[in-house]
């Protein structure tokens, strides 16, 4: 998950769900020209720049940070202006992060980020000390997608097994759970926030080509950029053939990924 440029040009799906959560929920936040707002797991920094910046009413300045410094240089180099920058940080491994930011910030926002953090208590912790009081928090992730399920088959074929064998930091951790938005919603209590929704309804998005959905899966795997130049086709063909033979269905030829947000 280090190609910045892949991932920019092959998350339509991110992007048109961040576009609909920001479409039902920036409208209900109070802004000021005084803002501060805080981008979790910027990655790219398209989305920061091109769904999020637009969507704000008012603000002073945004600050988008991620744990890659490839992520970070990219979105330095395409995206950064004068109210607009990126840091590096792991939010799950940060430190008095308010000391990185003293000032802290309004508003937080993350957008397909926190699925990947196994320490989501901690990371939760460190956004509650981050956003100042009064402050808002959104957060936008996934709860279940099975492409985590297609990891765990693959996992499991000798050829992959030696790149995956860390396969569980990688799972998130509602993929199993039964009521995701109730786990999830005792965290952010237990961490001091007040809950004011919290949801991980079924979405679905339909990829109009297998080559445009290898991409996709490319952009976002934690695996293959371990393995040899010659060995990394197989193993999206394989990943392609794993999803289809989990039924994951198709409609007129065109595969169709169904999974939960939360």
């Amino acid at each position: 998950m280090e190609d910045a440029e892949l991932y920019a040009n092959s998350n339509a799906f991110q992007k048109r769900d961040t576009s609909m959560v920001l479409s039902e929920f920036m409208p209900l936040m109070n802004w000021s020209n005084d803002d501060e707002i805080l981008d979790v797991g910027a990655g790219s920094g398209d989305v920061t720049r091109n769904l999020l910046w637009p969507g704000c009413v008012k603000f002073d300045r945004i600050v988008g940070i991620d744990r890659s410094q490839k992520m970070v240089n990219y979105a330095r180099e395409h995206f950064e202006n004068e109210r607009l920058s990126f840091e590096q940080m792991d939010i799950a491994d940060a430190v008095q992060p308010i000391n990185v930011f003293p000032r802290g910030f309004t508003k937080i926002f993350s957008f397909f980020c926190l699925h990947w953090i196994q320490k989501q208590r901690k990371a939760i912790s460190n956004l509650y000390q981050l956003l100042r009081p009064g402050g808002t928090c959104l957060l936008v992730f996934l709860a279940r997608n099975p492409v985590f399920d297609m990891y765990e088959r693959l996992a499991k074929n000798p050829r992959w097994a030696p790149y995956m064998n860390d396969l569980d930091k990688f799972i998130p951790i509602h993929q199993y759970s039964t009521d995701a938005a109730t786990d999830f919603r005792a965290t952010l209590e237990n961490c001091g926030f007040r809950v004011l929704s919290c949801e991980a309804p079924e979405f679905s998005y339909v990829f109009e080509n297998l080559n445009y959905l290898r991409d996709c899966l490319k952009a976002v795997n934690p695996f293959v950029n371990r393995m040899p130049q010659e060995e990394q086709n197989d193993y999206m063909i394989d990943c392609l053939k794993e999803l289809q033979n989990m039924k994951t269905p198709l409609v007129d030829g065109k595969m169709v990924s169904k999974y939960n947000l939360l």
